[in-house]
């Protein structure tokens, strides 16, 4: 009995201790929830929020830091995959330029002299050596196919490449070799072909068996006297 009324007197000081009277349900920070149970028998209409000041709670803010940065991996260097494009039969348009594949290429890194240009022989006899540039190309094309390699576009959009016979001979380089095209130092920073303009020059053939003007000169206006 004495246990019993301890309980009691135990029971009566938490009611009256209270500021408002609690009932069961999870209460929010802000110290408000719905009523769900034995909503009449404290004072409540069934499903209504409603709250309990004496209840209300500041919740201690979690001292949440951000993931660590991961180090971005360094990126990758794109590498430039030139495109190959092939013709069985190009048309040569000049000596430096042909079309194949419906589209201009333009060969890199030389210059051979325009088709209308003229040079002088070691005779002293005039000769337009951009047409004879223009014939010794085609004559060494011949019937085969030609495969060429896309490193880039000009401002003319012409396909800047170098082009290869089927037997594998790199066209560019030989026609500096053979002197019937110059190193386009102009528009290239490479040493490529220069070894090749080097022995065309020391053994005059081609241009340098004579006079004539770099193509680059002759386009702005230079002439032979």
């Amino acid at each position: 009995m004495r246990s019993v009324l301890l309980t009691l007197a135990g029971l009566a000081v938490f009611f009256t201790a209270s500021p408002a009277p609690a009932h069961p349900g999870n209460v929010a920070a802000d110290g408000c929830h719905y009523c769900r149970t034995n909503c009449p028998k404290w004072g409540e209409i069934y499903g209504e929020r409603h709250c309990h000041p004496d209840r209300q709670r500041a919740r201690p803010r979690r001292n949440v830091q951000p993931p660590p940065r991961q180090p971005q991996a360094p990126q990758e260097r794109i590498r430039k995959i030139p495109i190959e494009i092939r013709d069985s039969a190009p048309r040569i348009v000049d000596a430096d330029t042909l079309e194949m594949a419906g589209q201009r290429v333009r060969l890199q890194g030389i210059d051979a002299p325009e088709s209308r240009q003229t040079c002088r022989q070691a005779t002293g006899h005039r000769y337009r050596c951009g047409d004879r540039a223009t014939e010794a190309l085609r004559t060494r094309i011949g019937g085969g196919a030609v495969r060429c390699t896309i490193e880039g576009r000009d401002r003319y959009n012409r396909a800047l490449s170098i082009c290869y016979t089927e037997d594998g001979t790199d066209l560019n380089a030989w026609l500096v070799r053979q002197g019937y095209a110059l190193v386009y130092r102009h528009y290239t920073t490479t040493t490529m072909y220069v070894p090749e303009e080097d022995q065309a020059r020391s053994e005059r053939v081609g241009l340098w068996a004579g006079e004539f003007v770099p193509p680059w000169d002759w386009r702005r206006g230079q002439r032979l006297d």
